[in-house]
């Protein structure tokens, strides 16, 4: 199996959080959230067109893209668009598995 790249637009802000290459949708967030210090969330993967991200839960809005795209600035409109742009893939919601 090969890796591809997504870009993840964080549900609450809107900013693009990060962008990886993995196996799929949840690797990438699971990557991404464990790089930032995140490690002890659950993942739940909806279809992309599923309105996951109106259940007022954290998670992220999946984008795939380009082998060569990145972004420097999540915050940045252009950039943000510019993930936008790319086929949105999946919505993985996140939650607190450490049992607090």
């Amino acid at each position: 199996m090969t890796d591809s790249r997504f870009a993840m637009i964080d549900i609450n802000s809107g900013y693009v959080w990060g962008v990886e290459t993995a196996a799929n949708a949840v690797a990438a967030c699971r990557q991404m959230d464990q790089a930032i210090g995140g490690v002890t969330r659950a993942y739940d993967e909806h279809g992309p067109r599923s309105y996951a991200e109106r259940r007022g839960q954290s998670g992220y809005i999946v984008h795939a893209v380009p082998a060569e795209f990145d972004v420097d600035d999540g915050q940045d409109s252009a950039q943000i668009a510019a993930v936008e742009a790319h086929p949105r893939v999946a919505i993985v919601l996140v939650s607190d598995a450490s049992g607090a």
